[in-house]
């Protein structure tokens, strides 16, 4: 389409047909990429869990400009499906921290504890009052949700007004959890 474009001039009445057609090409492989993205987040193509994780938050926190502290056992390595469900959970969460939460602190802990590996995110914003976690209908939670049942884990969110809200992702170590 740059070719074609390139040969017509801005009088041909094809011009403005073919400069449609290539902003829309690229808008369409702008939008595959994410879409290829999305099936195993670029992050964990090129390090493990651990690292992928404090990259991430790291620049979400430059991002966002809530302080944030993260503590990850770097010994930590999973099936790669399970991993990629714990970092989307995690991104998950800590968007609804920069987008809901009013936080100026959060924190981000991942450990292996008692045959589970423990992903908790944190935070010290203004919490969700009772009830309205259980009621939403919000594609990020319902989408965490089915990411914990998906590796066999566990997803509790635990929120008050005024208390913050602490989200956890536990998932066995065993291999092969997945339904």
């Amino acid at each position: 389409l740059s070719a074609a474009r390139a040969t017509l001039s801005e009088s041909d009445k094809a011009f403005p047909a073919v400069v449609e057609a290539e902003h829309l090409a690229q808008r369409a492989g702008a939008e595959l990429t994410t879409l290829i993205n999305a099936l195993r987040p670029p992050d964990l193509e090129r390090k493990n869990l651990p690292a992928a994780i404090q990259e991430y938050v790291d620049e979400w926190s430059r991002q966002s400009k809530i302080e944030t502290e993260v503590q990850v056992d770097s010994s930590i390595s999973l099936d790669p499906r399970m991993e990629q469900s714990m970092f989307r959970v995690l991104q998950e969460a800590l968007a609804n921290v920069a987008r809901h939460s009013q936080a100026d602190r959060a924190w981000v802990n991942l450990k292996n504890e008692n045959h589970h590996t423990e992903l908790v995110i944190e935070d010290n914003g203004i919490g969700v009052p009772p009830g309205v976690l259980e009621k939403t209908s919000s594609l990020g939670l319902i989408g965490m949700r089915e990411r914990a049942i998906a590796c066999g884990g566990k997803l509790t969110i635990a929120s008050g007004p005024g208390t913050g809200t602490i989200v956890q992702l536990t998932v066995p170590l065993a291999q092969g959890a997945f339904a």
